[in-house]
């Protein structure tokens, strides 16, 4: 008798015949696969942006670039705010430059405390449109004044659903 049995095995390595070694290999290679495909999600939803990571840019980018942004939703840090009416507020990066400004409407349903010029970034999320105060109204249910954003109709503003606290970093230039 055979003191040695080997078993037989394919031209891939695979073993061959309804053993226990081809149930364990069928088993491993299950949860090699399995394995593999988190890792795989999860590196996907790793390098997804969310709506909090997503990408900043400047209010001045904006105004300056004002047609790649109509219609998109944008997320601005600036630290140039002054105060328009009582749902309003126009941003820029640029002290000296207020002609580099952009208004922003607040439909996010919470009131807001602008802090004061300069002394601290506010970082909003909305999206950029030409204005229409009886269409915002309607949309946001707000009670925009007219006499106070008349100058601003038909001008691009950011209507802004996240308003919060930011930091200035490199890449919103």
């Amino acid at each position: 008798m055979d003191k040695f049995h080997v078993s037989q095995v394919d031209n891939e390595g695979n073993p061959r015949g309804n053993g226990i070694i081809k149930t364990i290999w069928d088993m491993g290679l299950i949860v090699f696969l399995f394995l593999f495909a988190m890792m795989i999600l999860s590196n996907q939803e790793a390098n997804s942006p969310t709506e909090n990571s997503q990408k900043s840019t400047s209010a001045t980018t904006v105004v300056s670039q004002v047609e790649d942004f109509i219609g998109k939703t944008v997320t601005v840090e600036a630290n140039q705010i002054e105060s328009v009416g009582k749902s309003a507020f126009t941003v820029s990066n640029q002290e000296n430059f207020p002609q580099k400004s952009i208004l922003v409407i607040n439909a996010s349903g919470q009131p807001v405390q602008l802090p004061n010029r300069g002394s601290t970034n506010l970082r909003i999320t909305g999206t950029v449109r030409n204005l229409s105060i009886p269409a915002i109204e309607r949309e946001f249910n707000l009670d925009l004044q007219d006499s106070t954003y008349q100058r601003f109709q038909n001008q691009p503003v950011i209507i802004a659903q996240e308003i919060r606290p930011g930091n200035l970093t490199a890449r919103s230039k």
